[in-house]
């Protein structure tokens, strides 16, 4: 379950942040099968016993009134149903929020990719000369074109020292945190007013409607730290986004590359940009052999192998902490 949830805006919903533990279950949240189908109100909470009522066909609103139900409390939204699971509102009922409990931030990061520094093969020295006798030096870095001028005619290379291994993080790296996911959702639903009264119903009370649908009856208002008033007595929290202000660890950091094998060789090309084939390799290691006096552009070292990455699990490091708090409080 993602945990992008925004609350679906009745004006009365304020979202403030808010943390709340130890509440009790909301009692018949899963087995009520009502509707989606009923009235808001607002009053002092009272008793109310569910009596049958005559439904009245001639306005198609909602379903007929099933039973008389407490107003919601002063300050308090509802009555309306609160179901679990995800399930949306039954049409035409509205969604004033979706609410969420059990916010799970895992403490680690994916994308992260390594790959060897080419500094774990600093340089090689390569020897060369205008006639066959090498009598020039210069440090070739690994994997780059190196432009000489074009007056090579004899060419050698030293064998590189290996360099303190280490891997570096790859362009294409971007460690993100793993997905925060919530354990139960919540869907409010405010049915339409019901199409017919019922005379029994006192004051203090409301008429709820018989239409398809499902959840607990409820009341609720914005915040953590409300108490249930009357017999709206079962409580929950719950929470309508989250802050998620978790980061990710340097990637690779302190990775050591594997394997890596400075020896190589030392490729040399008539074209100034190491362009098409190479006209002469040397092995590094190798004394100074001649290039058949053809003028050299270009060099460029590659070693045998810079080593393998092995990116392990990368920590998030911060919390996402769960925002918009709303109490929700439910008939027994």
């Amino acid at each position: 379950m993602s945990a992008k949830h925004d609350a679906v805006g009745l004006p009365m919903v304020l979202l403030a942040a808010a943390a709340s533990a130890g509440c009790a279950q909301i009692v018949g949240i899963e087995e009520w099968s009502l509707g989606s189908g009923g009235a808001t109100g607002s009053g002092v909470t009272a008793t109310g016993a569910s009596v049958s009522a005559t439904t009245d066909t001639s306005s198609s609103s909602g379903g007929a009134c099933a039973r008389c139900v407490p107003a919601a409390p002063p300050g308090w939204s509802g009555p309306l149903f609160v179901s679990t699971g995800g399930r949306p509102c039954t049409a035409p009922s509205v969604s004033p929020f979706t609410g969420h409990q059990g916010l799970t931030s895992p403490a680690e990061c994916h994308g992260c990719a390594c790959e060897p520094s080419v500094a774990n093969c600093a340089h090689v020295l390569f020897d060369f000369g205008k006639d066959s006798s090498c009598d020039g030096q210069i440090g070739l870095p690994p994997t780059q074109c190196v432009n000489d001028g074009g007056s090579i005619a004899s060419v050698g290379a030293a064998t590189p020292v290996n360099q303190a291994s280490f891997c570096v993080a790859s362009k294409a790296s971007a460690p993100l945190p793993d997905e925060v996911t919530w354990g139960t959702d919540y869907t409010a639903c405010v049915p339409p007013p019901p199409n017919s009264t019922n005379s029994a119903c006192g004051t203090t009370e409301t008429c709820f409607p018989d239409s398809p649908g499902s959840g607990a009856v409820c009341v609720y208002l914005s915040g953590a730290d409300n108490v249930c008033v009357g017999e709206y007595k079962a409580k929950q929290v719950v929470y309508t986004d989250v802050v998620d202000k978790r980061t990710c660890d340097p990637c690779c950091a302190g990775e050591q590359a594997l394997g890596v094998q400075c020896a190589g060789v030392v490729q040399t090309f008539t074209a100034p940009d190491c362009a098409g084939a190479p006209f002469h390799t040397v092995n590094t290691n190798v004394g100074c052999s001649t290039g058949n006096g053809t003028q050299i552009a270009s060099v460029k070292y590659t070693p045998g192998s810079l080593g393998t990455c092995n990116a392990g699990a990368v920590k998030a490091l911060g919390a996402a902490q769960p925002t918009g708090p709303i109490t929700i409080c439910c008939l027994e």
